[in-house]
């Protein structure tokens, strides 16, 4: 039997918005949350990724909750 994969909705934080065109234009350069940013884009989660189980429709990526 083959390892099926989990299948994520698409998760792109820098898409493009029609007012302002980036979400990164909302964020102040200098604010605490591009840290917090930095430390969730670090942590390895592929221990989740291979316990995720594969049920139904797409899900939110781990990284994104």
């Amino acid at each position: 039997m083959p390892v099926q994969k989990p299948v994520f909705k698409p998760y792109y934080q820098n898409q493009i918005m029609a007012i302002p065109p980036t979400l990164d234009e909302l964020v102040a350069k200098g604010h605490p949350v591009r840290i917090v940013n930095d430390v969730i884009n670090r942590i390895n989660i592929q221990g989740l990724l291979d316990a995720y189980k594969i049920k139904g429709t797409s899900s939110y990526h781990p990284q994104m909750l």
